[in-house]
């Protein structure tokens, strides 16, 4: 029984917003292939994406720098 979950982050360009958005599309697509990639070797996965996971509480707890990046989700994962 393994259950865990995973901080995901894209990197903010300062600057640029156009590059700082394909980046976050680019994770959330690589998101999708990993949640396929686990269904296909059988591991179930809920990608979340709540308000709790945009405050400088969480990214401090998760050590994530908000001037360098920004949390596009948390996956959970297991079987």
């Amino acid at each position: 029984d393994i259950r865990n979950w995973l901080v995901v982050t894209s990197r903010i360009t300062p600057g640029d917003d156009l590059l700082t958005r394909e980046d976050y599309a680019a994770t959330c697509c690589a998101v999708q292939n990993l949640q396929l990639s686990f269904a296909a070797d059988g591991i179930g996965a809920k990608w979340t994406s709540g308000d709790i996971q945009r405050t400088p509480e969480f990214e401090r707890i998760c050590g994530v720098d908000g001037n360098a990046e920004c949390v596009c989700g948390v996956i959970w994962y297991g079987y």
